[in-house]
């Protein structure tokens, strides 16, 4: 198999030298490696590599003529994700919230029930067999 694109995730910007020797190595364009740095939402992603040019990359790869994407409405988005006004605490009970996934739906669901309110949700995660009528309140 060989790549058109990579995108490297990583915790820090990879420099011009890394971009290239990456590029090299995989015999792809340098223009190619896209990064993914860890960002605090998901919809910062989306902005992230459209710095990059991943887009355009993508439709000429593919000999596809279209405009400039209008990402007005995800900035908007994605800024007031990030600038919520309040915090709301949820407990969430279950038998299985020590496996990270097991109630991922439940999870995205609270949150963007949240953004909809302006609302950040602190969600702790306890489990059923902790609950006791002693410790209920």
């Amino acid at each position: 198999i060989q790549p058109n694109m990579l995108v490297v995730r990583t915790e820090q910007p990879i420099t011009r030298e890394m971009r290239n020797k990456i590029a090299s190595f995989c015999d792809v364009e340098p223009e190619a490696v896209i990064e993914s740095l860890d960002v605090k939402t998901i919809y910062s992603i989306p902005l992230n590599v459209q710095k990059q040019n991943m887009d355009q990359i993508v439709l000429d790869h593919f000999d596809v003529q279209a405009p400039k994407a209008d990402m007005s409405e995800w900035i908007d988005l994605e800024h007031h994700v990030q600038n919520l006004s309040r915090t709301i605490k949820i407990a969430l009970v279950g038998k299985y919230v020590a496996l990270q996934d097991a109630y991922i739906s439940v999870t995205e669901a609270l949150k963007h029930a949240g953004y909809t309110d302006d609302a950040d949700i602190d969600l702790k995660k306890i489990s059923a067999e902790d609950v006791t009528p002693e410790n209920v309140e």
